[in-house]
């Protein structure tokens, strides 16, 4: 049987995790929604301690990164949370798999601090890669529309959502593709808190292709010219400190 949550007083002492997983395959079809649903089960399943929030209705503490478009698969995605008790980073991944599909699988996990930043304060770039294997032969295709894309001095596109008219070249850092994988690669950025849908991008440089198989390889934060990711990134400036004191003693 579950653990029964810790009283309000004892809410100081949850421990926070942050962790990736990868969504492959038929998960890729899943809404955000139903993503949430699928590991808040695989949670309980596994009988992970997580903790809620206040409120008349209390929902367990996770909180995710960027959203991942639909129908794009992941090698790397982040979520945060917290548990009323410790857990080991290891024994959470390994017992929390045993209750997910395939497809859908935690990577890594650590402990982090509560003052850490939140995921969507902190990733702003992503890389994907969209697969042309058994499509698009000729390369000079590939080089002629990587070429007119950065030709164009805009490139514009209307938000659904709030009917906002941004420019897709604003949120792309890099393109390239390449000729022996068959791949194009495509560096996104987030620029405060906003960004365009990877669909968006591929259709400005392909208007005329057919759905294709597209792949965010991972996310990270742009710093200094180096992609560091969320999962590692207190670990190293920890180090870094430490170092920087032994040099000083």
């Amino acid at each position: 049987m579950a653990e029964q949550q810790p009283t309000t007083a004892n809410r100081e002492r949850n421990f926070r995790y942050r962790a990736s997983f990868r969504k492959t395959g038929g998960m890729k079809s899943l809404t955000h929604l139903e993503l949430t649903k699928t590991l808040r089960h695989g949670f309980g399943e596994a009988e992970i301690p997580l903790s809620t929030g206040g409120g008349a209705h209390p929902q367990p503490q996770i909180s995710f990164g960027p959203a991942l478009p639909l129908n794009v698969e992941s090698k790397e995605e982040f979520l945060d949370f917290f548990t009323y008790r410790f857990v080991s980073p290891e024994k959470f991944v390994s017992s929390i798999n045993r209750f997910l599909p395939e497809d859908l699988a935690f990577l890594r996990a650590t402990q982090i601090s509560k003052i850490t930043l939140s995921l969507s304060h902190m990733i702003d770039g992503s890389d994907y890669s969209v697969d042309f294997a058994g499509r698009c032969p000729d390369r000079e295709v590939h080089f002629s529309a990587i070429e007119e894309f950065h030709r164009e001095p805009e490139i514009l596109f209307t938000k659904h959502k709030n009917e906002k008219v941004v420019n897709i070249k604003e949120y792309v850092r890099s393109l390239r593709f390449d000729p022996h994988q068959k791949r194009l690669w495509i560096e996104m950025k987030i620029v405060e808190g906003s960004t365009v849908g990877i669909h968006q991008v591929v259709r400005a440089l392909y208007p005329a292709q057919e759905e294709l198989q597209i792949t965010r390889e991972r996310m990270y934060l742009w710093q200094d010219g180096r992609k560091r990711s969320p999962l590692t990134l207190e670990w190293e400036e920890l180090q870094i400190r430490k170092h920087l004191m032994d040099l000083t003693m």
